[in-house]
């Protein structure tokens, strides 16, 4: 749960970091999300028995799809709602 929690919260660390910063949020979201999702498959690979680099890649990209899932269910809904 703590995990979820920590991992979950890397993006919108963004809304905080990238006014600071004067960039936009956006890329800063993708940056620690990337960061964050390949430090949980850093530690899930002592868990899995499977190398770190591998556990981190396959994070990443299961985080990506998922990502990439939300997305495209959000555009289809709000094809709906116009």
């Amino acid at each position: 749960m703590a995990a979820f929690f920590v991992v979950g919260s890397a993006p919108l660390l963004a809304y905080v970091v990238a006014p600071l910063a004067g960039v936009a949020i956006f890329p800063v979201a993708v940056v620690f999300s990337v960061i964050a999702l390949l430090g949980a498959g850093l530690v899930r690979a002592a868990f899995v028995g499977k190398t770190t680099w591998r556990s981190a890649i396959e994070m990443l990209a299961v985080g990506a799809l998922a990502g990439g899932a939300a997305y495209l269910v959000g555009r289809v809904a709000a094809s709906f709602a116009r």
